[in-house]
């Protein structure tokens, strides 16, 4: 693309990764190869709820395996669709794995609160701040895995959608921190919580979600 950019009818100049769930995945894994590979230097990674790892062991999928959407039996079944058990531990497929996180581009990780991957999330951009990489990271509170996503449904999404746009702007005064009340900053200025409960209620600005899925969708990816 950054070789193309006329033929594909984009604009030259630098080019950001940025993906969602498995696409967060795929953004991740691609800044990874890039710099080991000497491609062009990317100008970002904006990487929302990403999947960086494939052993599924942490608190947070223990916590959510059921009844926020996305649950841990549609997780295997992704899963078991994209790698096999060794393959998923591979860096190409779980970037957490990595061994160098160092000089990737400046990254943006937004995570939701009850989310099978929130603790994937958290624990990639502390692997990149550890590294020395310039990192922004935020816990949505409140927010299922597809709650973004719900355009004038769950309202306190408009303003994590307004993050995610700063972030690809290059915002020199971004307004994220680690833990953040999106119902809150919705109402007024942003109001932080340093501890936010796994195991609190939803906000009431959160519309109920529908029942997690009983069976895998026929089609489609994490």
């Amino acid at each position: 693309m950054a070789g193309h950019a006329d033929a594909l009818g984009g604009r030259p100049g630098p080019i950001a990764e940025a993906g969602w769930r498995a696409g967060a995945n795929v953004a991740a894994v691609t800044c990874q190869t890039e710099r080991d590979a000497g491609g062009p230097a990317m100008a970002g990674q904006l990487l929302l709820t990403p999947l960086t790892d494939g052993d599924m062991n942490t608190p947070a999928d223990l916590e959510n395996a059921e009844g926020y959407v996305l649950t841990a039996a549609l997780m295997t079944w992704f899963w078991d669709h994209y790698a096999d058990p060794a393959g998923r531990r591979h860096p190409k497929a779980s970037p957490l794995r990595a061994a160098d996180q160092s000089k990737l581009p400046p990254a943006f990780v937004m995570v939701s609160q009850f989310n099978p991957l929130r603790d994937d999330g958290i624990a990639c951009a502390q692997a990149m701040a550890a590294a020395g990489g310039p990192v922004q990271w935020c816990t949505a509170r409140g927010h299922t895995h597809t709650a973004w996503t719900m355009v004038d449904v769950v309202v306190s999404g408009e303003g994590l959608r307004a993050e995610m746009a700063d972030a690809l702007r290059g915002s020199s005064r971004p307004r994220c921190r680690p833990e953040h009340d999106p119902v809150a900053a919705s109402r007024r200025p942003p109001a932080l919580s340093r501890q936010p409960s796994a195991a609190s209620p939803q906000p009431s600005a959160v519309r109920r979600q529908p029942p997690a899925l009983s069976r895998p969708p026929s089609a489609g990816r994490p």
